[in-house]
């Protein structure tokens, strides 16, 4: 059976969020990651409520993601890493930079996502592979996400996810290889991510455009 299609809430406010949250199961989401650093006036208080309103619909995956990492975070890091562990309290994962779990200073008390992604490029099929077990053996779930410049990057990284070990997620990242997020569940991969509205990232689908390529091609 197909992985999880994971809803990615990118709410200005709570409320924004949970009604996100609402709509991404009505369209078919199995999990939701709640984009914390796309919270105006963000403050750990702020962030606990969001990812607990969101938990009562689905399960939940918290990501603070940094500017550098294509995210919209821009404060101290530790301050981060403060709100991404307490967070982890109300969570079933949160996701944690392949930097940031090798340097071991953040103590999760849920599961952790551990997660790369490459906005230029796709790397070589040796150093792709090494980076999925890295994050693998860091993680309790490996994130992968490189961005595809043909179809034969994009091939590679389905590769990545077809050979793993260990619970994997990738796609490539991309109008080209938009088909990426799709496939990569039939062949083994453990979730793909997926937008309610607006896509939060290159190439990204809704919940239902995902849901409904994969009954189309008979994965669910």
């Amino acid at each position: 059976m197909p992985g999880l299609i994971i809803a990615t809430l990118t709410g200005r406010t709570v409320e924004d969020m949970v009604e996100l949250a609402v709509e991404a199961v009505e369209q078919g989401a199995d999990a939701l990651e709640v984009r914390l650093d796309y919270l105006e006036n963000l403050d750990l208080r702020t962030a606990l409520r969001a990812v607990r309103e969101c938990s009562r619909y689905e399960r939940v995956i918290a990501t603070l993601r940094r500017a550098e990492e294509g995210g919209r975070f821009e404060g101290d890091e530790e301050r981060r890493l403060e709100i991404l562990e307490r967070v982890s309290e109300e969570a079933d994962f949160v996701d944690v930079e392949l930097d940031v779990a090798e340097e071991d200073v953040i103590r999760p008390a849920c599961r952790t996502i551990v997660s790369h992604h490459d906005f230029e490029g796709t790397p070589e099929k040796k150093e792709l592979f090494e980076l999925r077990d890295r994050c693998a053996e860091l993680g309790d779930v490996a994130k992968v996400v490189p961005t595809a410049r043909d179809h034969g990057e994009a091939l590679r990284v389905l590769e990545m996810v077809e050979t793993a070990d260990a619970p994997t997620i990738g796609f490539a990242m991309g109008e080209r290889a938009r088909y990426t997020r799709v496939v990569s569940l039939l062949v083994g991969g453990y979730a793909t991510y997926a937008a309610v509205r607006g896509a939060a990232a290159p190439g990204q689908m809704t919940v239902r455009e995902v849901r409904e390529a994969l009954e189309l091609l008979g994965g669910r």
